[in-house]
């Protein structure tokens, strides 16, 4: 029976993880992973690396739209072989790699037409540099006091970001900046959600936890973001461009349903069934009623939170959660989340398991591609869960924590 409770505690408490030791571990990481890098930079030549890779990989489909664009060709980024002719026109030698669609809508080929403007390479860095700072000064404020550099640099969403040349700083950024705003400037927060619908599937319950948190001003502004948004890309670019991409959206749910992108780099709860051989029909079921679920609670949590960071942080996690189409760079977003519940852990103590996984989610990024690829084994949906777990039990003012008897904690 000891042994039993003995083991119990070693997840309940999770003494082990201690500060010290995780920086260790942190400082460890950053320098191995520093040295991959760096080993990749090395031995790239003219933009390829050693694998015959693109450098950024990704970051190609963002280049090649900017350039199409600027050269007065803007419906062509939605014509999948002009796209990838003129990716190959750039990288010729990467024709193996394969091609790398554009399914953003034109919203986000507004914020990519600079890029082409400076070489491949030079864009690539401009384009990580400032979304990452854009990505840092946002997540700051989540932060608990005194939190070391290596902690925050460590966070393996980020390298996995940067390898790819993705665009998750710059959601990341808009989404944390607009729930640290929205209790402070409702109207800057409406107008970082509205940017964010750049990647529509992350933002389809922003609208709903505005209205349920009477947050007028901001779902205002949220709104006419979307419309100037909307119309200033539809007047820049042209009806055949918007015409290209709803044209695209079969090919897009084709991608998603057949595999094309492959589900073990998928982190939804639908490419988890699928994993699992589960058909289209119990995939996507699956996916809706945990949707559902954790949708309500959110709604719940808004109503009676209101603007809270509380409800802000709910947010992000169940635009996590109901998207079936999540990759693992997009666990970028899990930055505010994690760093609000370790701020409430510092300043309440902690909730039982919640150091434990807390510490798991961090790790999350590093090895859920791994263990989906190479064993058929899709954890990232569970952890998703049970990080909206703890931040739905911080939101609503549990006060149980891993403390002796007697010790009373404030609620969040």
């Amino acid at each position: 029976m000891g042994n039993l409770s003995g083991f119990r505690n070693f997840f309940r408490t999770a003494q082990w993880i201690t500060p010290q030791r995780s920086r260790l571990y942190c400082l460890l990481f950053l320098v191995l992973i520093s040295a991959m890098i760096g080993g990749l930079l090395v031995t790239s030549h003219s933009g390829i690396d050693a694998n015959g890779k693109i450098l950024g990989t990704d970051f190609i489909s963002f280049w090649a739209a900017s350039d199409l664009a600027l050269h007065g060709h803007p419906a062509d980024v939605y014509q999948m072989h002009a796209h990838e002719a003129q990716q190959l026109k750039i990288f010729p030698q990467a024709s193996q790699s394969g091609y790398t669609a554009f399914f953003y809508p034109p919203l986000f080929l507004l914020i990519c037409l600079p890029l082409a403007v400076f070489p491949y390479l030079v864009s690539l860095c401009l384009w990580l540099s400032v979304t990452g700072y854009a990505c840092w000064r946002a997540v700051k404020g989540f932060l608990p006091e005194k939190t070391s550099w290596v902690f925050v640099a460590s966070f393996p969403a980020i390298f996995i970001n940067i390898l790819h040349g993705q665009n998750a700083f710059l959601t990341c950024a808009l989404f944390a900046g607009a729930v640290y705003l929205l209790g402070k400037r409702p109207v800057v927060s409406g107008i970082f959600f509205g940017l964010l619908c750049f990647k529509p599937h992350l933002a389809l319950c922003v609208p709903f936890a505005l209205t349920m948190a009477r947050q007028w001003r901001a779902l205002c502004a949220f709104i006419m973001t979307v419309v100037v948004f909307v119309l200033v890309s539809w007047g820049l670019f042209g009806t055949a461009t918007w015409l290209g991409f709803l044209q695209n959206i079969p090919f897009a749910t084709a991608t998603l349903e057949k595999n094309y992108v492959g589900y073990g780099k998928m982190v939804s709860i639908f490419a988890a069934v699928r994993l699992l051989h589960g058909s289209l029909f119990v995939s996507y079921f699956v996916q809706a009623v945990t949707a559902f679920l954790v949708f309500s609670v959110l709604m719940y949590i808004a109503f009676y939170r209101r603007a809270s960071q509380a409800t802000g942080v709910m947010l992000i996690i169940t635009a996590l959660v109901v998207t079936p189409f999540l990759l693992d760079y997009d666990l970028m977003l899990l930055a505010p989340v994690l760093a609000w519940l370790a701020r409430q852990a510092q300043l309440h103590g902690f909730l039982p398991y919640e150091r434990f996984l807390l510490a798991f989610a961090f790790l999350m990024p590093l090895f859920v591609r791994y263990l989906a690829l190479s064993l058929n084994v899709p954890v990232g949906p569970v952890i998703l869960l049970a990080v909206a777990y703890m931040v739905a039990r911080r939101a609503l003012g549990q006060t149980t924590v891993c403390l002796p008897r007697g010790v009373a904690v404030s609620p969040v």
